[in-house]
């Protein structure tokens, strides 16, 4: 089995660099025996973090790989927090694959005694983290997350910059077009890639540039701004309206219109931009953060 390059993404901020998850998946999955056969392990172990091909699969929410993965009868190892993969989707927030997980009978029950895991499960942990989708898989009920905010860093506006120009080039925008010109455009983009009707030279890395374009056509159309929401371990980087009722999340919505949504059933990013200039958005107050592309 070949090995494919990091996909990399030059920007102003520096190197950014996506290891594709089938790739380090099969680097786990596969060892060379003197005989000169390459024979599969499906429980392997490498790396740092001493991970298995399922550990990683789940750490990055590619749900086919996990699905295959399950299929074929794994361990699913629970002995350590970093051995478990079901804490890799939780953290990540691959509502998905732990869905997969933990409908292949994964043990959703075990608590750690060590460190700063002590005490902690699966249905802690996703608290923690505010996964209230995943909290409801395990059976537990969804808490209201407190949402607070940061001014997003130097970093973070260079790699909006950064990442609307590589959108932008890509769908050759002339920067003539309005606000929701820009956004049709994207729409247009996700349909034909949707039909493998077009290339996408930015590889990986569209998700966060299209995210980056879209977050930005919301802001000049509508008067919203970037903001760095944070609650409890989780942060992120989005766009909110000026009352903070309302939070998109641009790079976890593309990431999953691409990856997670092959059929379009989730919609797209052109109703969503039409939803919130038409006030047709969920009832909301002011500081509560409802998210809106989830």
């Amino acid at each position: 089995m070949s090995r494919r390059r990091p996909a990399n993404w030059r920007s102003s901020s520096g190197w950014w660099s996506w290891e594709l998850t089938s790739t380090r998946a099969a680097g786990s999955l596969f060892h060379e025996h003197s005989d000169g056969l390459v024979q599969a392990d499906l429980n392997a172990r490498g790396g740092i973090r001493d991970s298995s091909a399922l550990d990683l699969a789940a750490s990055d929410g590619h749900v086919e790989i996990v699905r295959y993965l399950l299929s074929c009868g794994p361990e699913l190892d629970v002995s350590e927090p970093t051995r478990n993969p079901l804490f890799s989707a939780i953290r990540g927030g691959h509502s998905e694959v732990a869905k997969l997980l933990i409908e292949a009978g994964i043990d959703t029950n075990v608590k750690y005694t060590g460190g700063s895991m002590k005490g902690t499960g699966a249905l802690e942990l996703a608290r923690q983290w505010g996964r209230n989708d995943i909290v409801v898989l395990l059976g537990g009920t969804p808490e209201l997350p407190q949402i607070t905010e940061a001014a997003p860093s130097r970093k973070d506006r260079m790699a909006v910059r950064d990442g609307a120009d590589a959108a932008a080039q890509m769908l050759g925008l002339t920067g003539a077009e309005t606000p929701e010109g820009v956004v049709q455009k994207i729409q247009q983009f996700l349909e034909d890639f949707a039909a493998g009707a077009t290339e996408n030279p930015l590889g990986d890395n569209a998700a966060v540039a299209l995210g980056a374009l879209w977050g930005n056509a919301i802001c000049d159309a509508y008067g919203w701004q970037w903001i760095v929401p944070k609650h409890g371990r989780w942060r992120s980087l989005g766009v909110a309206d000026p009352e903070r009722s309302y939070l998109a999340l641009p790079f976890d919505f593309f990431h999953k219109l691409m990856n997670d949504d092959p059929e379009g059933e989730t919609p797209g990013p052109l109703v969503r931009f039409h939803a919130i200039g038409a006030s047709h958005l969920p009832v909301s107050d002011p500081k509560t953060y409802t998210v809106i592309t989830s």
